[in-house]
């Protein structure tokens, strides 16, 4: 959505976060899922770092779905 909304000068930079967000989260759980341990306890550290990271990404940037 963010991509089909910015303008033509930027869809091209959007593009490249959104294809950076992608490979990361694919190599994060990459990881995540190598991790000894209980398996509710790597879906829950998943879970936090998702939280951290939308919490950082809505301090940093003007989100227009958070009001």
């Amino acid at each position: 959505m963010t991509v089909e909304q910015s303008d033509v000068f930027q869809m091209e930079r959007n593009l490249a976060y959104r294809s950076i967000a992608i490979f990361s989260g694919q190599l994060l759980s990459l990881f995540m899922g190598g991790l000894p341990g209980r398996q509710s306890l790597v879906f829950t550290s998943a879970a936090i770092i998702a939280l951290v990271t939308v919490l950082l990404l809505s301090l940093t940037h003007k989100c227009h779905w958070i009001g």
